[in-house]
């Protein structure tokens, strides 16, 4: 799958193993994001493929809001971000807590 200039299948990590419907999610957001006038390889773009394609919140940027059933993935690291990193973007490290086997 080809989204404008950028490469979204097998050789662009954002889609590889992701459900189909998050999948088409991404694709069809990023297109959309390119079709505006984004440069997709300078602009950190976030997607949730967690939402359907018409809903999924998009951010220029800007993580969008993150539910629990986030699927987000980011347009300049190709590819779904993890955990620790979702935290991070909301101001989360994970090493500022102390691990579950030290809670009484």
């Amino acid at each position: 799958l080809q989204v404008g200039s950028t490469a979204v299948s097998d050789g662009c990590h954002p889609l590889r193993g992701m459900p189909a419907r998050a999948a088409e999610c991404v694709a069809l957001n990023l297109w959309a994001c390119e079709a505006a006038g984004v440069n997709l390889k300078a602009h950190r773009v976030f997607v949730d493929g967690g939402q359907r394609a018409d809903r999924a919140p998009v951010g220029v940027g800007v993580v969008p809001c993150i539910t629990p059933n986030a699927y987000l993935c980011c347009s300049t690291e190709q590819r779904r971000l993890h955990g620790r990193e979702v935290l991070a973007y909301q101001g989360l490290r994970i090493d500022d807590y102390p691990a579950h086997a030290e809670f009484p």
